[in-house]
């Protein structure tokens, strides 16, 4: 049976997901239609690509079902959400330098779609262009951008613009610039396994054997916690020589030089594969693959949790038992806290 499909019901609620989860309320005919009283996504989709910015203190990642996520490097810590345009990002950049990106969204795979500039502080978006984006760089001065519009199958181009005139009624165009548009190389499952340098060169790290293997500047061998040995997608290293890793089960992981210090998350959108209420029915815990995320019967997030779950209601009240590899603990939905020390 698909959970994606699953329908859920108690206390007059009705509750479906397939990439989200709607909480419906019945009128007073219960032949009526039932009306939507709340509306929430659960998390644990995929990430398929990270970019860095120039200082590497920011990064942006782009999810399977078309959200960003824009994080803090050093405290491991998703700052925003963006809310798709689109089903698909096409292609996507981010400014070295300042808080914005240029984002390709389609809604279909028929090169039709769109440029947009995205604020990634205050998570505003602005259509830019209505064309389909295969591909958008920016110089190295970040002044200048390049953009690979394709018209159809086989027709395309490649337009030059002022990084300036963003905010302008039409972007204005510019000679074509020679270093700032390149694609970015196509990767697969093997490619993982080929060494992975930072921008300084300082650091190179290689996965093979399941395990992370650090060569330089000494010889280490590190794992992936909360992971299974074989869903490692793909990942990058930073001039701080912190693994940036992120999993098939839409989990991103920190792994820095110190390991206890590492974190993983999973704030991306992605398909609710199981839906359970609490005892008294007024919350629910929505499982995707690589996160929980409890809800009250409005929808409003009550808590969040990273990290693959196996989640059951507890005996009474708003108790659910969340269980992970190594521990179990029972968790009050309504106090927002553990009810007892957690099971190891």
């Amino acid at each position: 049976m698909r959970f994606a499909r699953l329908l859920a019901m108690t206390a007059g609620f009705v509750v479906t997901a397939e990439v989200c989860a709607r909480l419906m309320a019945p009128k007073a005919n219960v032949n009526a239609q039932l009306r939507a009283v709340g509306q929430v996504h659960a998390l644990g989709g995929d990430c398929r690509e990270m970019l860095l910015d120039h200082n590497e203190s920011h990064l942006l990642t782009r999810g399977a079902l078309g959200d960003l996520v824009y994080w803090d490097v050093e405290r491991q810590l998703p700052l925003r959400s963006i809310e798709p345009r689109g089903r698909y990002v096409t292609a996507f950049a981010l400014h070295a330098s300042e808080p914005w990106a240029l984002v390709g969204w389609s809604a279909a795979g028929d090169w039709t779609g769109s440029l947009w500039h995205v604020d990634l502080v205050t998570g505003t978006t602005r259509e830019l262009a209505s064309r389909y984006v295969e591909a958008v760089g920016f110089d190295d001065s970040g002044e200048q951008f390049n953009v690979r519009f394709r018209n159809g199958e086989r027709d395309f181009s490649v337009e030059s613009f002022s990084s300036r005139s963003i905010g302008d009624a039409r972007l204005a165009a510019q000679p074509p610039s020679s270093t700032a548009f390149e694609l970015p190389p196509r990767r697969s499952a093997r490619d993982r396994e080929q060494p992975r340098r930072s921008r300084d060169a300082r650091h190179k790290v290689e996965w093979y054997e399941s395990m992370f293997h650090r060569s330089e500047p000494a010889v280490s061998v590190q794992s992936v916690p909360e992971c299974s040995d074989l869903w490692v997608e793909d990942y990058l290293v930073t001039n701080a020589g912190t693994i940036l890793a992120w999993d098939w089960q839409g989990q991103v992981h920190f792994l820095p030089l110190e390991p206890a210090k590492g974190n993983l998350r999973a704030p991306h959108r992605g398909a609710a594969h199981q839906l359970i209420f609490s005892p008294d029915g007024n919350y629910l815990a929505i499982v995707g693959l690589g996160a929980v995320r409890v809800v009250d019967l409005e929808g409003h997030v009550v808590q969040d949790f990273d990290g693959t779950h196996l989640v059951t209601k507890g005996a009474v009240g708003a108790d659910f038992w969340l269980c992970r590899q190594h521990d179990a603990r029972r968790w009050n939905a309504s106090s927002r806290r553990d009810v007892a020390p957690p099971h190891t």
